[in-house]
């Protein structure tokens, strides 16, 4: 498969979740079929939908891949069980010790089983475009045909993010970097 570039939201809110985020950025690199191409800052955002839980950590991952984008969300999924979350139904929506999500794929709209590309509600959150135009304010939406940047300028204002202090950025990179 030709490589392609994806965006890859992580988020979190149980536990230490900046050293858990870079665990799965670590991750993600840990593997030939995926490169690490940029990364946003971290942000902390209020939860969408389940209100009675922490506030979550968010940034996005640019990645080159030729993986597929059901083999990229097996991966992300795999990912996502060695840093020790369990998805069920119950927890859908709730506090979560890591999420990795599929958010874009170059400018392909696809739906399967495992993917949706773009993500089905990503115009509607500024916890996931806020990180991307941070890193790429020219990306723009294949469905809806707009930057996203336009996007986040109509996202509700409710959704509060924010970027995490210098301090912890610096954190970030380092154990992202494996370091301490």
């Amino acid at each position: 498969m030709k490589a392609a570039t994806a965006w890859v939201g992580l988020g979190a809110n149980l536990g230490d979740s900046l050293a858990t985020m870079a665990r799965a950025v670590r991750a993600l690199r840990g593997g030939a079929a995926i490169r690490v191409t940029g990364m946003s800052p971290v942000y902390r955002s209020s939860p969408v939908g389940l209100q009675a839980q922490p506030s979550f950590l968010n940034a996005a991952a640019r990645v080159r891949t030729r993986l597929a984008p059901d083999a990229l969300v097996r991966r992300l999924l795999v990912i996502e069980r060695k840093l020790g979350r369990r998805r069920t139904v119950a927890t859908r929506g709730g506090a979560r010790v890591i999420d990795l999500d599929l958010l874009l794929w170059d400018d392909v709209i696809r739906r399967s089983r495992l993917a949706t590309v773009p993500h089905p509600r990503l115009h509607r959150r500024r916890f996931a475009l806020r990180p991307i135009v941070a890193v790429d304010p020219a990306a723009m939406h294949p469905v809806l045909g707009v930057p996203l940047r336009r996007l986040l300028a109509r996202a509700p204002r409710s959704q509060r993010v924010r970027a995490l202090p210098r301090s912890d950025q610096r954190r970030f990179r380092l154990l992202t970097a494996g370091r301490s």
